[in-house]
């Protein structure tokens, strides 16, 4: 298991890390002309006891990655307990996700113990749900069902007034969203033309923790040429970072595949 770890999740998220660093050097000496005010500490940031998740200044989506670490880890300890006592946790970590998030920790470990939510109910119910969408009828049987549970959230003639506490009200709403997105996508499962869409998905990991690189100096070039962000160019700065990382992860998959998850 720590070897899949290593392999899957902490050689990446170093990999990225430190090659995020030197561009945070170059980033801070573009907007300043000088390194005299660059906080060469941020290096340990990932050392912080820090109660939020965006304090790793040199990348900091690699939040994710650190906190599906401290995800999986935790979960190992849990994964051998009763079904019904691992959706009793995930119900207490949705309960209390104002606690849980809001107390200084370690490594992610506090976004860990509430986002292990999502984790725990994607274990006890994720195979059974994709079975089910293999057929066609209980397919659409399901499709209708998610949705019109959404239509319960979403039209105001249905707002639910009830003693259903706020998290698990609100927690409903977005497990119909992810229910409903996921049984829609299986409608177009064997399409060819969401090839690219796939190809993203596969590589989610390589894109989030590029991106920024290609991202912020597009950004800065932008600005200093028309001295405005709009919503266009934000668009087509988008576009332009989502080739740059399409390409970097067709090259990495290739040349590097041992330190971006994939050997």
């Amino acid at each position: 298991m720590l070897k899949k770890w290593i392999r899957t999740l902490i050689i990446p998220f170093l990999f990225f890390y430190l090659l995020s660093y030197p561009f945070r050097v170059l980033m801070h000496f573009w907007d300043t002309r000088t390194l005299e005010t660059f906080n060469w500490l941020c290096l340990f940031d990932i050392f912080k006891i820090e109660e939020r998740r965006d304090y790793l200044f040199v990348n900091v989506p690699l939040w994710f990655i650190l906190c599906l670490l401290m995800i999986q880890a935790i979960y190992s300890l849990l994964q051998q307990l009763d079904q019904r006592i691992l959706f009793i946790l995930a119900l207490l970590c949705i309960l209390f996700k104002d606690i849980l998030l809001n107390f200084p920790s370690p490594f992610m470990i506090n976004n860990a113990l509430y986002w292990i939510n999502f984790y725990i109910m994607g274990h006890l119910f994720g195979k059974k749900i994709l079975r089910l969408l293999q057929d066609s009828k209980k397919r659409l049987y399901f499709t209708g069902t998610v949705l019109t549970l959404y239509a319960l959230f979403i039209l105001p003639f249905f707002k639910i007034n009830s003693y259903i506490p706020a998290n698990l009200l609100h927690h409903a709403y977005l497990y119909t969203i992810i229910l409903s997105l996921i049984s829609l996508s299986s409608f177009f499962n064997r399409d060819s033309s969401l090839k690219t869409i796939r190809f993203f998905g596969i590589n989610s990991l390589i894109v989030l923790g590029i991106h920024i690189l290609f991202e912020i100096p597009l950004k800065r070039i932008e600005y200093s040429l028309l001295h405005e962000h709009t919503l266009i160019i934000s668009i087509i700065i988008t576009a332009i970072t989502l080739f740059l990382c399409y390409h970097f992860a067709i090259w990495a998959n290739k040349h590097i595949p041992h330190l971006v998850g994939k050997s």
